[in-house]
């Protein structure tokens, strides 16, 4: 009896010990399975908020005007403190929602929670903080590290989990979440020539046959960082092929071109040229989706009777609507600036200039920072500059005779005529106003001739908010002035015009006053430092014999090169920038 009794009682341990490790066995279970989908739920939650966020800034790129995202813009929501997605609907922050829901998260699962914060640069709780290149000060979200940026979504993603082995200590729900900040920030495309044209297309300067994008002749020569090459022609030897260099011409610099197109001798290309890229947005225009630079608004109305600058402004000219009047009526002449004289004060100011009729440069003028628009001519060319003319500003040359960076706003001079979007027309202007067409860009005044300008620094405080994603342009034309048509916001145009058309074959600009070519002459003076800007359809060519060393980025359609000249293109400072949309934290 006493045996069967202690085999009973083990037989009971056994149970006891088997029922506690069971416990602890299916308890572990459930941690697994806590654990487990708790990390499961999370990272469902961080692609949630990931594509939310995104989703919501992209939406507002898509929506502002010229790139100018700002808090109360039609289609730019924000939020200054973290709002659910019921109060945010009608705006591009609803997007996010949308996108959250995408991935499994909803705002009617009363498990899941869905907050939506966004601002500007100008908003709290921005922050502000000096780590910018040089020490620049940059705004950027408070969970974000040092990147400057000008609009921002943070969105939280949570759910509500039931809790099987923490149930037991009492824990019965549990919390997945994340949260993710995309921003519009600004990105640095690297190359120093953007060739347009695609195949169709027919250079409007120079020598150049369809499809050729840069045209070096009579021992020319370039030397830049990457060139990019949109046109894919390929003329297997003959001049219609996306590059061509002839004689003893050479061209230094990384190219880049688009599908097939090639080049008529790549051993004249050093590096050789690289090919068979896909349609990448590096060859579609660097300037779409910011519009055209605003016109200013508000400036008084200076009229310069008998085209005599120095009795309306004696040495110094002040911001205004300039244009010439002869008995009182306005005529449309280009404006004789007949130095020496100054656009504006000086110093680190920024004003703003608009000469109906273009202007003409003679004896020495200096252009303090500003914006500048040659708004129209009656004559062939919109700005001149015969010989002993010289135009600068602010910053002077090097030591050596060369240019050096700018600490100013800089300046930019925009390339139009009477009918530019947004520009204030006088009264006496009117009656001529469909007189006033677009001119050609005509410096060519063999080497007794000087331009030292520089563009707009965008890291300037003195620089107007609207004109800093314009930033580094010095010279700017209308990208109504080409015969490629561009929408309002900047992006070529081959959507208006019927369907099944494409990027390689937009709607044509049927203006029949379009005048873009711009036409520079080769001179060791010519020093402009920043960025020209040309339409795709335009075209920019260099003459003469001599060697330019100008710290350049060129946009345009094509590119000319003859008279043995060289284009030497060193880098610049403040290079162009792209706004992209980003991830941030």
């Amino acid at each position: 009896m006493r045996s069967l009794d202690s085999r009973s009682q083990r037989g009971g341990q056994v149970i006891v010990m088997l029922s506690l490790s069971m416990v602890v066995l299916f308890g572990m279970l459930g941690l697994v399975v806590d654990l487990g989908w708790s990390y499961f739920t999370h990272k469902a939650a961080q692609a949630a908020a990931d594509a939310a966020a995104l989703a919501a800034v992209r939406q507002a790129m898509a929506n502002a005007p010229n790139d100018n995202l700002r808090c109360g813009i039609t289609g730019v929501g924000c939020a200054a403190t973290p709002a659910n997605c019921s109060a945010i609907s009608g705006t591009n922050l609803q997007s996010a929602c949308l996108y959250a829901e995408r991935h499994g998260f909803s705002a009617t699962n009363p498990r899941d929670t869905i907050t939506v914060q966004a601002w500007d640069r100008t908003s709290t709780p921005t922050v502000t903080d000096n780590c910018g290149q040089g020490g620049a000060a940059v705004r950027r979200p408070p969970t974000a590290g040092c990147v400057d940026t000008s609009y921002w979504v943070t969105v939280r993603v949570s759910r509500s989990l039931p809790q099987l082995f923490s149930a037991v200590l009492g824990n019965t729900l549990a919390t997945a979440a994340a949260t993710a900040t995309a921003a519009v920030t600004d990105s640095e495309p690297d190359a120093s020539i953007w060739a347009l044209n695609r195949q169709n297309e027919v250079p409007v300067v120079g020598r150049g046959a369809r499809g050729n994008d840069i045209y070096v002749w009579g021992g020319s020569e370039i030397r830049a960082g990457g060139i990019v090459l949109a046109s894919t022609s390929t003329g297997e030897g003959r001049t219609d092929e996306a590059g061509v260099v002839g004689g003893a011409g050479r061209v230094y610099g990384t190219t880049s071109i688009r599908g097939s197109g090639w080049v008529n001798e790549e051993t004249k290309f050093i590096p050789p040229p690289t090919n068979g890229f896909p349609d990448l947005p590096i060859f579609d225009d660097p300037m779409r989706g910011k519009g055209q630079p605003p016109a200013p608004q508000n400036l008084p109305n200076i009229p310069v009777p008998n085209n005599d600058l120095a009795a309306v402004c004696g040495s110094v000219c002040q911001p205004g609507n300039y244009y010439v009047t002869r008995n009182g009526q306005a005529t449309g002449e280009p404006i004789l600036a007949n130095g020496p004289i100054r656009f504006g004060s000086g110093g680190a100011g920024f004003g703003n200039y608009v000469f109906f009729g273009g202007l003409q440069v003679q004896g020495s003028v200096t252009f303090s920072p500003g914006r500048y628009i040659l708004a129209g001519t009656t004559s062939e060319y919109i700005l001149r500059l015969p010989n002993n003319a010289i135009m600068t500003d602010d910053t002077p040359m090097s030591s050596a005779g060369t240019s050096i960076p700018n600490t100013d706003p800089g300046e930019i001079f925009i390339f139009t005529d009477a009918n530019y979007p947004g520009l204030q027309v006088p009264a006496a202007v009117q009656p001529i106003r469909s007189n006033l067409r677009f001119g050609q860009i005509y410096i060519q005044s063999g080497n007794k001739f000087e331009m030292n300008l520089h563009g707009l620094n965008a890291d300037h405080p003195n620089l107007p908010e609207e004109l800093k994603t314009f930033a580094p342009t010095v010279f700017w034309q209308d990208q109504r002035n080409s015969p490629i048509k561009y929408d309002s916001k900047g992006y070529v145009d081959y959507k208006s015009c019927g369907g099944g058309r494409s990027l390689d074959d937009p709607c044509p600009n049927n203006d029949p006053n379009i005048n873009p070519g711009m036409i520079l002459q080769a001179s060791p003076k010519l020093l402009l430092y920043g960025l020209i800007y040309q339409p795709r359809g335009a075209g920019i060519e260099f003459q003469g014999n001599a060697h330019i060393i100008s710290p350049l980025q060129i946009v345009t359609g094509s590119l000319s090169l003859q008279g043995g000249n060289t284009l030497e293109l060193p880098g610049i400072s403040n290079r162009l920038r792209r706004k992209v949309v980003a991830l941030v934290n």
